[in-house]
Parts: C-alpha cells; structure tokens; sequence
C-alpha cells in the first residue's frame, strides 16, 4: 500500500510539471505572436502614412516641370530636343577629332621639317666641308707650285747676283732676305774682303800710308752699312723686328761700354781715397757686365740671322721667298771653312813676322 502511494505521488508531481511547462511555453507562444501582430500593424501603419505623402510630393513636382514647361514653349516636341542634344553631341565629338587630327598632322609636320632641317645642314655642312677640303688642296698644290718656282728661280741665281744685291740694298731696311741671299752674299763677300785686303798689304810699299788708312777706312764703314742692312733684311725674313729685338739693346750697351771704358781709362787712381777706389771697381764690374750684354745680343743677332727658319707666310716686311737649301747648306759650310783658314793664315803670318823681334 506505502509502494503504491509512493508511485502515485510521483506520478502527480510529473503530471503537474508537465502542465506548468505546457502552459509556460503557451505564454510563450502568445507573447510573440502578440509582438508579431505589433510589429506588423506599425510597419503597416508607416507604410499607409509614408506613401501618400511620397506620391503627393511626386504629384506636386511633375505638377510644376509640366507647367513650366508648358509656360516656355507651349509647342515643346522630345523628339527634336533628343536630336538637338544628339547633334551637339556629334559636333563636339567631330571637333575632338579634329583636334587630335590636327595635332597628329603638326607632330609630323615638325618631325618631317626638323628631320629634313637637320638632313639640309649635314647636306650643306657636307658641301661646305667638301668645298673647304677642295679649297685647302688647292692652296696646298697652289704653295708648292709656288715653292718649286721659287726654288727654280733661286736655283737660277749665282752667287755674282746675291752679290751685286747686297751692295746695291745696302741702305733697304724695310724688306726681307732670304737664307740663300744671306749665305750667297757672306760667302762671296769673304772672298772679296780676302782679296782686298791682301791687295792693301801687297801695297803697302808702294802706296802712302795715309791712302792705305783711308782706303782701309771706307771699306770698313761700307762692310758696316751692308752688313747691317743684310742682318736687318734677314731678320725680317724670320718675322722679328730688328731694331726692338735685336739692335736697340745692343746699341746702348754698346754705347754705355764705350762711355764707361772712357772714363775709367782717363781716371787716376794714384793717391786716391778709399771710396774713389771702390767707385771705380764699381764702374768697372758695370762696364763688364755691359759688355757680356752687348756679345749676348751680338751672339743671338748672328744666330738669328743665320740659322732660324724664314716665316713661311706674308709679313709685314714683305712675301716670303723660297731658298734652295742645298746651295744654302753648301755655301754656308764653304764659309766657315774659308774663315777658319784665313783666320789661321793670318796668324801664322802674323807669329812668322814677330818672331825675330821676340828673340826666338
């Protein structure tokens, strides 16, 4: 009997909670279909309160598009405006390619005129390079042609003509002289100065000693005036001036020397002070530097003169004159032979006469 209450107890209690859980999800149930109806009545609602007023609104615009409309053209026609905007459309699509037309058009036109611009200068640089070259050759042949008549002409000359030259230009200084007419006149006047001044001694017996003096005299003054008009000639062949870079230094220390040896020559030094003494070691070292001054440009004159290259163009002394080098060669080594010799033949003249009277 106790089982059978025990057993029955529990099966109310579970019949209960069945029925308590039954009617909980009921409510549950109910609550939101409750909340559904709700939130389908309110958007319900704001769907009946928004339309109107969406299509009042659109009502009102067409309203007002159609009666301006009808106010600015009454016979207004879409069709025709579709085919205005349609045209303008089309011009402005046919102005673009014009546009890009022409600019392709100019882009080419400049690249084909620059192209034939720069094709032009290389033609015209190219003739004018040919021409230059053409001209260039020309003057080439037209100097060696030039030369070789020169050359012609000089080889024809004798050594009589160069000569007769120098004593007749002995006063020209404004002119040129070539290698060939320096050494042509050196060494033909070396000859003549040997023979005569052999000539004088031979005469010394029978002619005065005063005509021998002044024969003697002249001949030195003309060798000074013709050998100074040869050396300035020649030195305007190798384009110097003669007088700025040679002559003038050489002539006042020239001068200066001569003064100086003058002065120290005819001062006394017997019972001299100190201080005269040390005035004229003074004065002498200056006389001898002057004189090293005076052989240094006497030594570079003659250099100059006789060995530089002429200035192969047009100066302003004159036009140049070719040389023929092998004459000049030659008689340039004949007149250092001949010099030497005589120069030796006269001293041993000169020791040959002294001799008995030194006491050997």
């Amino acid at each position: 009997m106790v089982a059978e209450k025990k057993t029955s107890k529990k099966q109310n209690e579970a019949e209960s909670k069945d029925v308590v859980s039954k009617k909980v999800t009921k409510a549950k149930v109910v609550k939101s279909e409750v909340l559904d109806t709700k939130v389908k009545s309110d958007v319900v609602n704001t769907k009946k309160t928004s339309k109107p007023k969406k299509v009042k609104a659109e009502v009102k615009a067409k309203v007002k598009t159609e009666t301006k409309a009808d106010n600015l053209n009454a016979n207004y026609n879409p069709v025709e405006e579709v085919l205005q905007i349609k045209a303008k459309n089309d011009e402005k699509a046919m102005v673009k390619s014009q546009a890009k037309t022409t600019k392709k058009a100019v882009k080419k036109e400049k690249t084909e005129t620059l192209a034939d611009k720069v094709n032009v200068a290389k033609k015209s640089n190219k003739r004018e390079e040919v021409k230059e070259n053409v001209l260039k050759a020309e003057a080439k042949k037209f100097k060696q042609l030039k030369e070789e008549a020169q050359k012609e002409e000089c080889s024809h000359l004798s050594i009589w003509t160069a000569f007769v030259a120098g004593y007749k230009n002995m006063f020209t200084y404004k002119a040129r002289a070539s290698r060939y007419d320096y050494w042509a006149f050196m060494l033909a006047n070396l000859v003549f100065c040997l023979v005569f001044l052999g000539g004088l001694v031979a005469l010394g017996n029978v002619a005065t000693p005063i005509v021998l003096g002044s024969t003697f005299l002249i001949f030195v003054a003309v060798q000074l005036f013709v050998y100074l008009a040869l050396m300035v000639r020649r030195l305007h062949d190798t384009g110097h001036n003669a007088w700025k870079g040679f002559f003038a230094p050489m002539t006042y220390s020239a001068l200066a020397y001569l003064t100086l040896s003058y002065v120290l020559k005819y001062m006394s030094f017997n019972d001299a002070s100190k201080s005269y003494v040390v005035f004229g070691l003074a004065l002498s070292v200056f006389n001898l530097i002057l004189a090293l001054i005076n052989s240094y440009y006497l030594i570079k004159t003659y250099i100059v003169a006789s060995f530089i290259e002429e200035d192969k163009n047009a100066n302003e002394f004159g036009l140049y004159r070719a040389s023929d080098m092998n004459k000049t060669i030659f008689f340039a080594s004949l007149y250092f032979v001949l010099t030497f010799v005589a120069v030796a033949v006269v001293n041993i003249m000169f020791i040959s006469i002294a001799m008995p009277y030194i006491g050997y």
